[in-house]
């Protein structure tokens, strides 16, 4: 004896099979989309290096610098302040832009920690010219700013950018 529920059985039962195969179809599809966009994704994390538009030269970066200088490295310390940045602090040799606000002989600049994000590689001791944007309370410099150490930037810019100096 044939139950009237029979034939819709017997449909349900084709059709869960054919069900399992599309979740099974469908999970590997998904398991592959994820992976797929890991792979796709992760190479962009690997290559996410430093590129600026271009390096101004000394007088353009200058004009470009809210405030700028060439001072010595006392310290560079991981900034407490700014995730992910070093907390840079100079003594002034010389005022080239933008000290209005800014008192004393001292002054602190941030830059990424990363050179990947084109932060500067400071070091203790050494002497630089600075080209910083932001106020006087968080100037920040990267590679792109211009940022060099005082004795690669050549004679005669370094000779322009301090005769256009104001006066202390």
């Amino acid at each position: 004896m044939e139950s009237s529920q029979g034939p819709l059985s017997d449909g349900i039962r084709s059709f869960v099979p054919l069900a399992a195969f599309n979740w099974r179809l469908n999970s590997e599809l998904i398991t592959g989309l994820i992976f797929g966009g890991v792979l796709i994704v992760a190479p962009r994390f690997a290559q996410a290096d430093c590129t600026c538009p271009s390096i101004p030269e000394a007088m353009d970066a200058l004009r470009k610098a809210d405030t700028a200088f060439i001072g010595t490295v006392q310290k560079v310390r991981k900034s407490p302040i700014k995730a992910e940045h070093y907390d840079v602090s100079f003594s002034i040799i010389r005022r080239l832009k933008g000290f209005q606000e800014i008192p004393g002989d001292g002054v602190s600049v941030y830059t990424p920690i990363s050179t990947d994000e084109c932060g500067y590689p400071f070091g203790d001791g050494q002497d630089y010219v600075v080209y910083a944007v932001g106020n006087p309370a968080s100037l920040r410099t990267t590679t792109c700013n211009g940022t060099n150490f005082l004795d690669s930037v050549p004679e005669a810019d370094r000779d322009k950018i301090i005769s256009l100096a104001p006066e202390r």
